[in-house]
This record gives structure tokens, sequence and C-alpha cells, in this order.
């Protein structure tokens, strides 16, 4: 991430890239980028059917700056199949990884974290708050079904 740009580490973003307050808005989302039942890889996260057919797939955790003006992409956080018992990654640990380097790489960047529902959860808003972000969580009712009752 050092190479994104500099002037977010120094804390100095340019100011036809911030929204009001002076912060970046940062918009996060997991896609899939390859699946299939033959072709595999160590690293490929796997899926079980009901039936025992295994799925292997690859997914990312993507993060753009927002702006009407200006977006910039930054490198994806990869989604992985973790050594051991415990499986697969998931989209919520890429996103925690991203949030513990945008921090580390430009600890003087001001952001806004949007994220959809999956990322809504205590672990996560605790990680943001503690990295000094502030966010904009999406919530929908397959996921927040306590929250929409």
């Amino acid at each position: 991430m050092r190479w994104i740009h500099a002037a977010p580490q120094r804390g100095r973003v340019p100011e036809n890239r911030t929204v009001p307050d002076g912060h970046l808005l940062i918009s996060v989302d997991g896609t899939g980028h390859h699946s299939s039942q033959k072709v595999r890889c160590r690293t490929c996260c796997v899926r079980r059917s009901h039936d025992g057919t295994e799925t292997c797939y690859h997914q990312v955790s993507g993060a753009a700056v927002v702006h009407p003006d200006m977006k910039e992409v930054f490198p994806p956080a990869p989604v992985r199949r973790m050594d051991g018992p415990a499986g697969n990654d998931c989209g919520r640990n890429a996103a925690g990884r991203f949030t513990e380097d945008l921090r580390r790489e430009h600890p003087h960047t001001r952001a806004v974290i949007v994220e959809d529902g999956p990322a809504s959860n205590g672990r996560h808003i605790s990680l943001l708050k503690e990295k000094g972000f502030r966010f904009i969580p999406g919530a929908e009712p397959a996921d927040h079904g306590l929250l929409f009752r």
C-alpha cells in the first residue's frame, strides 16, 4: 500500500480527494474471481454442498477511494484458505487486515470506511474505532435480523 501516494501518510491529502472535514471516503467490498470443481490450488477456499461436491474458489476484499471527481483503487486483500483445521478465511478477516494495513501504512489519514452488511459486527466496528476511522456500515435483514425486528 505504500505506493498509493505519500500525501495521506504525511497527513496532507489533496483537497480534491477529500469529503467534508478532510476525510477520505473509502468503500470496501468483497468479490469472487475464481470458482471451479476441477481447478484448485493450496490457497483456494473450499465450499462443500449438501451432496458432498467441493467447489474451490478465490475471493478478494477490494477498496476504493470514492469521490465524484477522482477515484483510486487500493490493492485488494485476498480471502484465502488458512493452514490447519480452521478452514476458510472470510471477507470479515480480509477487511480486518485491510483496516490494520491502511492505518499502519497511512497513520495520519483521516477516512470514513463504507462497508456492506457482513462487516458490520461488533469486533470489526471495535477495530475501526481503535484505529481512529469513521465508518458507515451497511445492514441487511438477512445479516441483522434483530436490528430489523
